[in-house]
């Protein structure tokens, strides 16, 4: 269960200008992942379960439930376009993870990708531009979102748990490395 406050003043003195505006339940373990959507009134929760659940944020109703194996801070992403939802399938398997897309129009799955590490895939996020989705497991993969396929692994990054990317679009921070990157040369 998710409480959803709403805050109604301006000033931040205490709580007194917040009212609950909704209570969103259907999660059996706890929540890993609370995450909006760009340019759209959803929002997406997600629990330890691997329920996903799509929420309309104009009437708090709810609008689709997904199901992965599990989902963690790190495994679920949307694309900066909010054109696209991808969340790690199979959450701590050696060799290959999957990984899922979904379409935001219609929330129905587009494409399933097979990463290969020997280190678990455990985070995913997207460029500024949403044209690559980099998935962190034996260092840096690179998937190309125009056809959903792995186009460039970056060795060296040791076991990649979280990925940010920087507003410039060139720069990523995957574990402990940062990269200036030119996505026209890197990934063709």
């Amino acid at each position: 269960m998710i409480t959803v406050w709403q805050f109604k003043t301006k000033t931040f003195w205490g709580a007194a200008g917040w009212k609950e505006a909704a209570t969103l339940t259907g999660h059996t373990f706890g929540v890993e992942v609370i995450k909006p959507v760009p340019g759209k009134a959803f929002i997406i929760t997600g629990d330890r379960n691997g329920v996903m659940q799509v929420w309309d944020t104009t009437d708090w109703q709810l609008i689709a439930s997904l199901k992965v194996n599990g989902t963690l801070c790190n495994s679920v992403t949307i694309s900066p376009d909010g054109l696209c939802l991808a969340a790690i399938e199979t959450v701590a398997v050696y060799l290959h993870t999957t990984v899922k897309i979904w379409a935001t129009a219609t929330w129905q799955e587009i494409a399933q990708v097979t990463v290969e590490s020997p280190t678990p895939v455990s985070s995913l996020a997207f460029t500024a531009d949403s044209k690559y989705l980099l998935a962190g497991g034996s260092g840096l993969f690179v998937i190309h979102t125009s056809n959903w396929q792995v186009g460039l692994h970056v060795p060296g990054a040791g076991d990649v748990r979280t990925i940010a990317v920087f507003p410039d679009g060139k720069h990523v921070l995957a574990g402990v490395n940062i990269w200036k990157l030119d996505w026209g040369n890197l990934c063709k």
